[in-house]
């Protein structure tokens, strides 16, 4: 039996479609082209989306501007901890900082065991992160 084909039914019983509704027009902008593609820059959320997914951040976790201020600031205070770690040699806590950092600030590692934060080059990284969160919270906000 073919369920594609069409019978006499079927085509005496296709519904019309229905019109699309009249969208307001935006207007066009006023603003210089350069402050315009600023704007577009700065509130670019495909570009902001690929930030999260280069410094490995959950998006599901913590989508794009749901970061609050205090996860923010958890986050930064840990990573101050395991500055403080590194610098006095204290090796033995990392792994816990570490373990504490990514639960206040959600990765996306898949299968894999999320890296100790044991060097000072990791360590700027997820502090550039960060920053780059603050920074991408603020456009959202402002």
């Amino acid at each position: 039996m073919d369920y594609s084909a069409e019978t006499e039914e079927t085509k005496t019983e296709k519904k019309p479609k229905a019109a699309p509704r009249d969208m307001p027009r935006i207007p066009d902008s006023k603003l210089s082209t350069e402050v315009q593609d600023f704007i577009k820059l700065i509130c670019d959320v495909r570009m902001m989306k690929e930030q999260m997914i280069e410094f490995e951040l959950d998006t599901d976790r913590m989508p794009l501007g749901k970061i609050s201020k205090a996860q923010i600031l958890k986050g930064y205070g840990i990573l101050k901890e395991i500055e403080a770690a590194l610098q006095s040699s204290q090796k033995s806590k990392l792994l816990e900082l570490s373990n504490r950092f990514y639960t206040a600030i959600p990765h996306k590692f898949g299968m894999r065991v999320p890296p100790v934060i044991n060097t000072q080059a990791m360590l700027q990284a997820k502090m550039d992160m960060l920053e780059a969160r603050v920074t991408s919270r603020l456009r959202l906000v402002w």
